[in-house]
């Protein structure tokens, strides 16, 4: 038990608070680096008990974890936790995007909430050019260039959806990008 309590002292860690709601002795805490904590108040022993939970690994490179007989996706419980919320969120209408594509990191830093009528359109991105640059940035992403402000990508990601082109220009901070898709 003492290293659980060392690895939580080394992670900043946040009470997951729509799960925790539902019982006041069982408290879900998650941690900025995707690591989930069970604490259970033990009536018998007259303390609580810490868990570290498994990652359950799936087919598809998402980790979950099993809290009270129910799979949770774990970026899904690091975004909830630590990302601020859309003005209009709702569970049902987001999804968790990893920025760098590999959904086994759950790190906070690699999470974004984004409309699930907006993610595939995200995906099917193959490359963000910046004209007037010889400097080629397809490396990046569109949440690397506006993630901040969701407005403006939603609609970039309306316009790209319901476009027929291969190629589509838009102004950004006094910027033109070209997005390949």
């Amino acid at each position: 038990m003492k290293g659980v309590y060392k690895d939580m002292e080394e992670e900043r860690i946040r009470q997951h608070s729509i799960i925790s709601d539902y019982d006041d002795e069982y408290l879900i805490y998650v941690s900025e680096f995707g690591t989930i904590y069970t604490i259970k108040w033990v009536e018998e022993k007259g303390k609580w008990k810490i868990r570290n939970l498994r990652e359950i690994p799936s087919n598809d490179g998402y980790s979950r974890v099993d809290i009270r007989h129910r799979c949770y996706m774990v970026s899904r419980l690091v975004a909830e936790t630590w990302l601020p919320m859309p003005v209009d969120f709702k569970h049902y209408d987001y999804e968790v995007h990893h920025i760098d594509g590999n959904r086994a990191n759950n790190k906070k830093e690699n999470l974004y909430f984004i409309k699930k009528k907006y993610h595939k359109t995200l995906h099917c991105i193959k490359s963000v050019r910046k004209l007037g640059d010889k400097e080629d940035i397809s490396n990046f992403n569109l949440i690397d260039i506006c993630g901040e402000d969701r407005w403006f990508l939603e609609d970039l990601l309306e316009k790209i959806k319901n476009s027929n082109e291969k190629k589509l220009k838009f102004n950004y901070q006094g910027n033109t990008y070209e997005v390949a898709v």
